[in-house]
This record gives structure tokens, C-alpha cells and sequence, in this order.
């Protein structure tokens, strides 16, 4: 049967839910793949293999960005720290920089660093959090979070996109 949310199509707050290759369904990396035919979009021949692989994590980070507040036009500029500069963290910096914020990305290593497009600030160590109005986690390391929990300001708002993250009690 199906529970509350999957009659209310909100499968994402399924208490059973699996996503193939994340959550409870091995098998994504695989040639062929079986599933659900509302979960497979046709692209378009102008669009390449490479370009097709970034619509999933394109729309993890639109999504976070309509929780955290963010419009696609809009928005009063805010300050905005995007934590962790891989795929996930790259795509919400450039999305939050195109809808006009100011945005400085954190990530240990350089040569991710060095990818960021033009008018994205980078840094490598997580000082100063409380100068940003909206937060980005990306990375899903336990540390980084309980970091930012104790270092961000009143007010400010931040949305996790990183996985996984282990017990966390808040207080």
C-alpha cells in the first residue's frame, strides 16, 4: 500500500522511500536501468551526456535554494557562503551568483577552488561565518556542520545539501 505522502505524491517524505543509487537501491552506475516512467525525462538531442548529467544535481540545488528563500528572479542580494565546492556546492554557487548574491565558496582544496566562475570569491578555512545571510552545505561532513552551527549568525539561514550526516542533537 501507500503511505500518506506517496497518495499526497510527496515521495520524498515517504517513510519507504528509495531513490536507485542513493537511498536503499543499488544499481545507477549500471548500463540499464528499470524504473518509473514518471522519473525519466527525455533530453534533448542538442543537449550532451555530460550536460543531461548535471540536470539531477542542478535540480537538488534549485530545490535547497527554494527552501533556503532564493527565487530565480527576484531576490534582495544576500551574502551567501556555499560550503564544499563539488558538484553540488559549484552548481548552488553559480545559480545564487546569477540571481545576484554575493558568494564566497569554502573548500579545502584549491583546484576546486580555481574552477569557480568569475565574481565567486573562494576561500579554504571556515572563518568569520556569522558576515553571511544564507548558508550552503555541501560537503555532508558532521565536522563542517557542527562548525557552522556553532559560527553562524542569528538570523541567517542554512540548508543542507551534503550527505550523509551521522545523529546530530541540537540544542
Amino acid at each position: 500500500g501507500e503511505c500518506t505522502a506517496c497518495a499526497r505524491d510527496e515521495a520524498i517524505r515517504c517513510v519507504e522511500r528509495r531513490e536507485v543509487g542513493v537511498i536503499g537501491h543499488d544499481g545507477a552506475y549500471a548500463e540499464y536501468v528499470v524504473t518509473r516512467a514518471r522519473y525519466v525525462h527525455p533530453v534533448p538531442d542538442a543537449v550532451s551526456q555530460a550536460q543531461a548529467a548535471l540536470a539531477e544535481p542542478l535540480a537538488v540545488v534549485i530545490k535547497g535554494l527554494r527552501r533556503l528563500g532564493s527565487q530565480p528572479a527576484g531576490d534582495a542580494p544576500r551574502h551567501c557562503a556555499v560550503i564544499g565546492a563539488g558538484t553540488i556546492g559549484q552548481l548552488a554557487a553559480r545559480v545564487l551568483a546569477l540571481r545576484g548574491h554575493t558568494v564566497t565558496v569554502f573548500d579545502l582544496e584549491r583546484t576546486r577552488l580555481a574552477l569557480l566562475g568569475d565574481g565567486i570569491s573562494g576561500e579554504q578555512t571556515l572563518n568569520d561565518m556569522d558576515r553571511f545571510d544564507w548558508l550552503v552545505e555541501a560537503t555532508g561532513d558532521q565536522r563542517v556542520l557542527d562548525s557552522l552551527l556553532q559560527g553562524v549568525a542569528t538570523g541567517a539561514t542554512l540548508v543542507l545539501l551534503g550527505l550523509p550526516y551521522s545523529a546530530q542533537s541540537m540544542s
